[in-house]
């Protein structure tokens, strides 16, 4: 999906400022970066879908799973990351939120893991986590209680 001049120019915006501050070269620089904007990380193996997620106080959450690959683990975090920090307007279809984070992840110089690493990826969440795999992927319901549920187990370590 073509993204507008305008969100191009912002998300490129973004990306200079982030260049001008960080030396951005893995996970840990994208987690800096999260850490300075009040973005709070967790990072689990509970977590089935990646997520970036905004409550209505601000709070901001990026749920990831500790991937075994490390261009798995910086594309799914940098993803999320790019969601929150392009800060979307709600009226945007999830087409073009994807197409902008995609673009976000391209100007960072993000990798896109291969599609073999992927695949292993969700082969093993459905392995390990079958019924809830089955249960997050089917009801919008059952993830956000389970989203809440991990950030609130978050909050109370």
């Amino acid at each position: 999906m073509k993204i507008p001049y305008e969100r191009k120019i912002f998300i490129d915006e973004v990306i200079e400022d982030l260049y001008k501050e960080y030396y951005i070269t893995d996970f840990n620089d994208l987690r800096q970066i999260a850490e300075d904007k009040d973005i709070n990380t967790i990072e689990s193996n509970k977590v089935i879908v990646p997520s970036a997620i905004r409550l209505l106080n601000d709070k901001k959450y990026i749920l990831t799973r500790n991937y075994p690959f490390r261009d798995m683990r910086d594309y799914f975090y940098s993803h999320e990351l790019g969601h929150i920090l392009l800060d979307h307007e709600p009226s945007m279809s999830k087409k073009q939120k994807e197409s902008e984070v995609e673009y976000f992840q391209k100007k960072l110089g993000v990798p896109e893991p291969t599609l073999f690493k992927i695949d292993l990826s969700v082969l093993h969440t459905i392995i390990t986590r079958p019924i809830t795999t089955v249960k997050y992927i089917s009801s919008t319901d059952y993830k956000w209680n389970y989203c809440e549920k991990l950030i609130n187990d978050f909050e109370t370590q």
